[in-house]
């Protein structure tokens, strides 16, 4: 590689390397790797100007090159952002990927013949680049990226020493090639800058609400806002052992105009630390596939909670999350009554009603539950008309409750009395009110719904798609239950039972290289090193083994050292050449025996020259024989004036 060519890669490589570090909000990281790289690049033409000719680079094999690899891996994994990623930066997935790939490229401009070529180590620097646009780096991401390509397809250029000069090509082909550079940045530079806000024209028209958190819930709920969520198969969380049915997330006890709002907390203690659960009970995991705001998202029903790594505290609705500096990578209950994180009993905010909604309410709920006697009967009564007189659908349109007017323009009462279609919310929203219009305490819980089975990695997947909202109401002699006012046909659509064998086995991939970063950043360095480099040295040493073993022969192995054959095979074969019996390539000394038997050069000495070779075999190979007496038989058949070749 000639000196250019080795800066322009070294360039383009900086350029991956500066990038990655502003995708893992490391810029100080990456600007030091940069400028490390463009250094040892120039460093290196200096030191071959010296000479007659360039400096080659560092000459490796194949397997020293993967032994490199492999030993370098742990600085992968010291480049990777050690938490969770925020709102603008890249997700463990994408940042170890990025990571690996750029450690990679990094050496490979610096050896002489690195494997996959000059392509290989400017596609390893492209993957880095690539897997670094998961972050939101605004205007510097394209920036970069455009600088990498050009630096990369220049340093191809260079890289190959049967490419015409410029000045060389004629005109006209240099005039097409500016013209096709300028058109293709053209066309760039127009995407780059009209893309983003026809993005933003699109989600506008759509209605998405920018507002919502990462988690898809906050401390308010739009009706109609995880809309987004229901039509997204992302994964969110992955859960092992007895499948939890509601996963609680967010919880609203004040409703006005088409929106739902949480009062503000009462508690925000400390979790206290639970007990190891005995070795019986069925222990669920929860291991989240996003950022999830810091929430916890635990069933109604869960005892002996406990978040590894964190600090989780929880609030008077039995909500848990842990605190800013805490990674949560997973979470543990028992099923069972809660001992911790208890839910407190009913407020008066818990059975309020819209003034100018409450009269309606009232006379819908009495005529839906007429001969219920208790709360639990109402509470069905309620819930069976939702499921016979009411249609799931994530197509309705309800008013969004900003106009004035008590009927109208309140998605909730144009719900019930109008157009009897809707999702989730609206039915949660709906089966609330009506219940608290019954003096029940009520509030609508967000969160999601476990539904779906992967069978290849044996857990439960949970997707965007199964976000859901239901209501929990009081009940004095059991507490706070359940109640599901959506149709079971809604359900159903929430998400598959069994998710197919190929996005399972990627699903798994991907939970495995997240688990396997996990475990990783929780090792010390050293540990790691030698991790990857102890079965390395061990398959190195076995190789070197093999490779002397081959080397010695078949003979040595068993019979001590090698010994080449004495002088008078070498005389007897030499015979059999001049009569046309050369021996082949392989041939035992048994095979050209026979051969020699009947070859028609050797005449009436044939048998005689077989039954040398034969004789010759039992004493090499089976110390029959005498060694003095061969070889005076064959000196003596050497010089007989043998047939010339037909």
């Amino acid at each position: 590689m000639t000196a250019g060519a080795r800066l322009l890669q070294a360039a383009a490589l900086a350029c991956a390397a500066f990038l990655y570090g502003l995708a893992a909000d490391q810029p100080l990281l990456g600007a030091s790797l940069a400028t490390l790289l463009l250094l040892a690049a120039a460093a290196l033409a200096l030191t071959g100007r010296r000479g007659a000719a360039p400096h080659a680079g560092l000459a490796l094999g194949p397997l020293p090159q993967a032994a490199l690899a492999l030993v370098a891996l742990p600085a992968a994994w010291a480049l990777t952002p050690a938490s969770a990623a925020g709102p603008t930066q890249l997700g463990p997935f994408w940042a170890g990927l990025a990571a690996v790939a750029l450690v990679l490229a990094l050496p490979r401009p610096f050896l002489a013949r690195p494997h996959g070529g000059h392509a290989g180590t400017l596609g390893l620097g492209l993957l880095a680049v690539l897997a670094s646009g998961g972050a939101r780096l605004g205007p510097a991401y394209p920036a970069l990226m455009g600088a990498y390509l050009v630096i990369a397809l220049t340093a191809l250029s260079a890289s190959d020493p049967g490419r015409p000069r410029w000045r060389a090509l004629a005109l006209r082909h240099r005039v097409g090639v500016a013209l096709g550079l300028t058109l293709s940045a053209g066309i760039a530079l127009s995407a780059a800058l009209a893309l983003p806000p026809a993005h933003d024209w699109a989600i506008r028209k759509l209605g998405y609400d920018a507002r919502a958190n990462a988690s898809g819930f906050s401390t308010s709920l739009q009706l109609g806002g995880l809309t987004d969520l229901l039509l997204s198969d992302a994964p969110v969380l992955r859960v092992t052992g007895p499948r939890p049915d509601y996963l609680r997330g967010a919880a609203y006890d004040l409703y006005f105009k088409g929106r739902w709002l949480t009062r503000a907390r009462t508690r925000s203690v400390p979790l206290p630390a639970a007990a190891p659960p005995a070795p019986t009970d069925p222990v669920v995991e929860l291991r989240p596939a996003k950022d999830l705001d810091r929430r916890v998202f635990l069933p109604l029903d869960a005892r002996a909670i406990a978040v590894p790594g964190a600090t989780p505290r929880a609030d008077n609705w039995g909500l848990v999350t842990v605190g800013p500096g805490d990674d949560l990578t997973r979470a543990r209950f028992v099923p069972g009554p809660r001992d911790r994180a208890l839910v407190d009993p009913p407020s008066d905010v818990d059975t309020e009603i819209p003034r100018e909604l409450r009269p309606v309410l009232t006379a819908l709920a009495f005529d839906w539950t007429q001969g219920a006697d208790t709360r639990e009967a109402r509470l069905a009564a309620l819930v069976r008309r939702f499921h016979t007189d009411f249609t799931y659908s994530l197509r309705s349109r309800h008013p969004d409750g900003r106009d004035a007017g008590p009927r109208a323009t309140d998605p909730i009462m144009h719900f019930l009395l109008e157009d009897r279609r809707g999702h989730c919310e609206y039915f949660a929203s709906a089966m609330a009110l009506l219940a608290r219009s019954l003096g029940i305490p009520a509030r609508v819980v967000g969160g999601y719904r476990v539904t779906e089975r992967n069978p290849v990695g044996d857990y439960w997947l949970v997707r965007e798609r199964d976000a859901h909202a239901w209501v929990e109401a009081w009940v004095p002699e059991r507490g706070w239950v359940t109640v599901e006012p959506t149709p079971p046909s809604g359900l159903a659509e929430a998400g598959s039972l069994t998710t197919s064998w190929w996005a399972g086995a990627f699903d798994l991939l991907s939970d495995r290289w997240r688990r396997g970063l996990e475990l990783l950043m929780a090792q010390d360095p050293l540990a790691v090193v030698a991790l990857g480099a102890g079965p390395l040295l061990l398959v190195l040493l076995l190789l070197r083994l093999r490779g002397r073993t081959r080397r010695r022969g078949p003979a040595a192995r068993h019979a001590g050292a090698y010994s080449p054959p004495p002088p008078c095979l070498t005389t007897l074969l030499d015979a059999l050449a001049g009569a046309g019996l050369a021996r082949a390539p392989h041939e035992s000394l048994e095979a050209l025996a026979a051969r020699a038997a009947v070859h028609p050069g050797l005449g009436a000495d044939a048998p005689t020259a077989a039954a040398l070779l034969t004789d010759y075999a039992a004493w090499r190979y089976g110390a029959q024989g005498d060694a003095a007496e061969l070889a005076t038989r064959i000196q003596a058949f050497a010089r007989r004036p043998l047939a010339p070749p037909p």
